[in-house]
């Protein structure tokens, strides 16, 4: 048996130093390509947008498309010393040093290549936006050199720390989105407004607060179960956290005082199947407009003020000081049994929706009726009760009209607006007639 094992270990040796070979040939080849010229007509194929050169004496080509040519080298582009914006995609490039001589590039889309290293060539003065998505990418170099980038592309390779932007103070876009990522540092006194960090393995928010221009900002698809840190990104309009761990609708209470916030995403999230999480999230961040990619209506909005609204002890001050003899009920369909309230005890993993194609979270037929026939009684059963309240609200009346219709007492415009808010729904639908009239 332990010669068997020997042989086989021997074996295996020998499988593992021919394929090291076989990959060591295959990088010697692909270098010794990356030196080799290549044809001048697939530049000259390449070439648009005819213009007006810096010097503004000359005409010349400004643009150049040679993406999609499968190759693994572009020497020879330096003739084209003109060029401003040049896609170079989808190929078998493995550097980018033939671009030192382009000095008046300013968009470079590298995406989809076998690049390893970034920014390996002498930086144009006036470089503004690079893709490097989809390459071998495993460290952020430092992009000092290029101070005047705007937009920075890194998805999809295999860069485990943020660095190198230092300096680069006029960055407003950038985009981690499926790397190694578990921490989010070294943005300290940048300019972004948009970040995307999805498809990482970020487990806490942290080092947000210092960027001051934040408005989008993509964390879906990581480990997070809090939201501590977004508290202080006053300007974020764009919020998308789908595919996390967030449990607990209390976590809310870390970005609803972010005024701008417009949009939120939370789809995918155990806290999506809470009852009536959707109009709760809307209670809470009233101001939204789309929330997990679907519209926010004003039906909404009233219905989630309806169902979570704080004003439970207003409402039975005012009850009590017109039926004082009588048991104030809450008659909204908030009831304890319906939403009871979070605690820490709660469960932190929930089974996930797989599906939200109904995404208004409607009541059911069977909850309205309900609620419906539990109202009809508390109608009937405090029409005397009513009545009662509609002549001590005809004194009311004779009182403020006595006064020439004005009376600077609190307790007479509580009185009417709880009339109109509250008794007014009820002596409705009991069809009394002449109603509450006008206080």
């Amino acid at each position: 048996m332990s010669s068997m094992a020997r042989v086989i270990s021997e074996g295996s040796q020998i499988v593992d130093y021919f394929e090291e070979e076989r990959e060591s040939i295959e990088r010697q080849r692909i270098k010794l390509l990356a030196k080799e010229p290549i044809d001048p007509e697939i530049f000259k194929e390449g070439l648009y947008c005819l213009g007006k050169t810096t010097n503004n004496v000359s005409y010349a080509y400004l643009a150049m498309n040679i993406s999609e040519k499968d190759l693994s080298s572009i020497v020879g582009i330096e003739s084209y010393i003109y060029i401003q914006t040049l896609n170079i995609s989808n190929n078998n490039l493995i550097h980018l040093k033939a671009l030192s001589s382009l000095k008046h590039l300013i968009r470079l889309d590298a995406c989809n290549n076998s690049i390893r290293r970034m920014f390996d060539f002498d930086p144009p003065a006036n470089l503004e936006s690079v893709n490097y998505s989809n390459n071998c990418i495993d460290e952020m170099d430092n992009c000092e050199k290029h101070k005047y980038l705007r937009t920075l592309i890194l998805d999809n390779n295999n860069i485990s720390e943020i660095k190198g932007l230092t300096q680069n103070k006029y960055l407003r876009m950038l985009s981690l989105n499926n790397n190694n990522i578990d921490i989010i540092e070294n943005l300290a006194g940048l300019s972004i407004d948009e970040l995307f960090l999805a498809d990482n393995n970020i487990k806490v928010i942290n080092g947000l607060d210092e960027l001051p221009l934040l408005r989008r900002l993509d964390l879906s698809k990581n480990n997070i179960n809090k939201l501590r840190g977004l508290e202080e990104i006053y300007r974020l309009k764009f919020l998308f956290l789908c595919h996390n761990n967030i449990s607990k609708i209390s976590e809310l209470s870390m970005i609803e005082n972010l005024q701008e916030l417009t949009e939120l995403d939370l789809c995918f999230n155990p806290l999506q199947n809470r009852k009536y999480y959707r109009l709760q999230v809307l209670f809470r961040i009233p101001q939204l407009r789309d929330l997990d990619g679907s519209d926010v209506t004003c039906e909404e909005k009233i219905k989630a003020e309806n169902l979570h609204g704080l004003d439970l002890n207003d409402r039975e001050t005012i009850f009590k000081s017109i039926l004082p003899e009588e048991k104030f009920e809450d008659r909204r369909i908030n009831k304890i049994e319906d939403i009871e309230p979070e605690s820490e005890s709660d469960p932190e993993e929930v089974e996930f929706i797989e599906t939200y194609e109904d995404k208004k979270s409607q009541i059911s037929q069977v909850e309205m009726s309900s609620v419906a026939s539990r109202t009809l009684n508390e109608i009937v059963s405090k029409r005397e009760s009513l009545q009662s309240m509609g002549s001590r609200m005809s004194t009311q009346r004779a009182h403020l009209r006595s006064n020439g219709g004005v009376s600077n007492d609190p307790m007479a415009a509580s009185l009417s607006n709880f009339t109109k808010n509250y008794v007014g729904e009820l002596l409705d639908k009991a069809s009394f007639q002449g109603g509450y009239g006008e206080i």
